[in-house]
């Protein structure tokens, strides 16, 4: 296992003393979607690569920050992929991007099968097969890309089992929170948070904050059954705002695990005092809960200019999120997820992630 580390010091933030461990996955570029629609609108995807380039330009303006990449055991990564997501999602992702003759072209599904009907299936009936919406369209690379975003926050996982005593972040892309454990959306195709939770609850009990715009439905799916991981998140509103099926207050967990699936539903126009009044409440059923580390799902979709979110953080509100995150004293794994305004997301995940640092 190799480890090699950059660091800036040359950054502008000479006072910062504390550490930030950064991985970065790969071949995230490739998967370069050009439209999104729904119903009757047709748009630019949102999730564009320039996004992950924007975030890492303004980590290089913070000190005290490693540049890491970190090679895993192949194996042990792929059994916790696969105790994730079934071995056919995974062959079904893996078949609908060889199938895609060149860069340009992108499969989204046209029907979706009933789950009785798994035989038979052609390309654009596989993915609608595997598919929650039209936000999850495969190309030539998507599937490489997805699998890099995986080890990735498989490698941070490592990382922090081996040296909790400094934050690691997970510069990750395509997303993770809205893949169930046989289905992609949202821009998402392989759970990324719930991977690195898989890896770490092996050492303890883990806690896992969302605190992306939209409910992370997929990693709610996920460990509805497990009582080693709670699974607490803040998001809009879903009578109103994407999943639109899940994230309600009524969903605890399942019999097994009752309790230990929190949602903070809020409405559009939320704002700093109210935002931050409910983290509080999150964050102590999180100390409650005694994890031996804490998973965020980073969306900065929050904030006030995102294009597809409705609440109106300001960038120093982030800054007060992370002083939060600091305080718990818990191992901090942060991935990223959402987070799409280009002229704002590096300053606001730079933001949150330097204050995170205590």
């Amino acid at each position: 296992m190799s480890v090699f580390s950059i660091s800036w010091e040359t950054a502008v933030k000479e006072t910062s003393k504390n550490r930030l461990r950064v991985m970065l996955s790969s071949g995230h570029e490739k998967h370069h979607p050009k439209m999104e629609y729904q119903l009757d609108w047709i748009g630019t995807y949102s999730d564009q690569p320039e996004r992950i380039d924007l975030i890492l330009s303004a980590l290089k303006d913070l000190s005290g920050v490693d540049l890491m990449m970190k090679e895993v055991g192949e194996q042990t990564f792929w059994e916790v992929l696969e105790s994730v997501h079934t071995p056919d999602y995974l062959k079904a992702l893996r078949l609908l991007s060889e199938a895609a003759r060149d860069e340009d072209e992108y499969f989204y599904p046209v029907v979706h099968p009933r789950r009785l009907y798994n035989t038979g299936l052609q390309i654009s009936q596989i993915i609608g097969y595997y598919s929650i919406d039209n936000f999850a369209p495969i190309g030539k690379d998507t599937y490489g890309a997805a699998l890099e975003a995986a080890r990735t926050a498989y490698a941070c996982a490592e990382e922090m089992a081996a040296n909790p005593e400094t934050p690691v972040y997970a510069l990750v892309r395509p997303p993770g929170h809205h893949a169930g454990r046989d289905y992609m959306g949202g821009y998402c195709y392989l759970n990324n948070a719930a991977i690195a939770a898989r890896r770490l609850v092996e050492m303890g009990r883990v806690a896992i904050l969302d605190v992306d715009y939209h409910h992370g439905n997929g990693t709610q799916e996920i460990f509805w059954h497990d009582a080693d991981v709670l699974y607490v998140s803040i998001h809009g509103d879903p009578d109103q705002e994407y999943p639109l099926y899940s994230g309600r207050i009524e969903e605890k967990g399942g019999e097994l695990a009752h309790g230990f699936n929190i949602n903070f539903p809020l409405p559009g126009g939320t704002k700093r005092d109210e935002y931050l009044q409910v983290l509080d409440k999150a964050l102590e059923a999180i100390i409650t809960f005694q994890p031996r580390y804490l998973v965020i799902s980073l969306g900065v979709d929050t904030y006030k200019n995102d294009p597809t979110g409705e609440f109106l953080l300001e960038q120093a509100d982030f800054g007060a999120i992370g002083r939060r995150l600091a305080k718990t004293g818990l191992p901090l794994l942060i991935l990223q997820e959402g987070g799409y305004d280009l002229l704002e997301t590096g300053k606001l995940v730079a933001e949150l992630l330097i204050n995170a640092c205590g």
